[in-house]
């Protein structure tokens, strides 16, 4: 992967706080807004997620999944297709407060996104790791780079 790619990779996939969810419900897609939390070494993308949120119980139902981050369109933004952007697809599994690293999650979600201290102390909330299987890197107009689990882990290692 070119370098400056990777560095478009790394900005979205670590700085950037907001993604669309895509599930699936009867094998329809539906598409949504999540905050996430990528994981230190980019094997899950961590999201809180409430049990009364449709996507939440499509993910129970069907664990497949996408997660797609994209660059804010600014106001001197002329061509929005040309926004940097990443889509990884994998499956879901939820992270319970029985689970070992739950705590490991939590502490990482919180350095992140601090104020959703409050969401953990409502009873409906769990954690979920999408674990991404594939994925697309759009680093701009015809610049698109293919994702595995490897060429993810390879761009953290760099």
């Amino acid at each position: 992967m070119k370098t400056e790619h990777a560095k478009i990779l790394r900005h979205l996939l670590n700085h950037k706080r907001q993604a669309s969810l895509a599930t699936v419900q009867d094998g329809q897609p539906y598409a949504s807004m999540v905050a996430f939390v990528a994981e230190p070494e980019w094997g899950g993308f961590l999201m809180l997620l409430s049990g009364q949120s449709p996507h939440t119980r499509h993910l129970l139902a069907e664990p497949r999944a996408s997660l797609m981050v994209c660059e804010a369109e600014q106001s001197d933004t002329e061509d929005v297709q040309t926004l940097p952007r990443v889509s990884l697809q994998g499956r879901v599994e939820r992270v319970g407060r029985d689970d070992p690293a739950w705590s490991a999650v939590a502490a990482s979600y919180l350095h992140k996104l601090p104020n959703a201290e409050l969401f953990l102390q409502l009873g409906d909330f769990a954690f979920f790791r999408l674990v991404p299987e594939s994925g697309r890197l759009v680093a701009g107009f015809a610049q698109t780079v293919n994702l595995t689990p490897e060429v993810l882990r390879s761009v953290v290692a760099s």
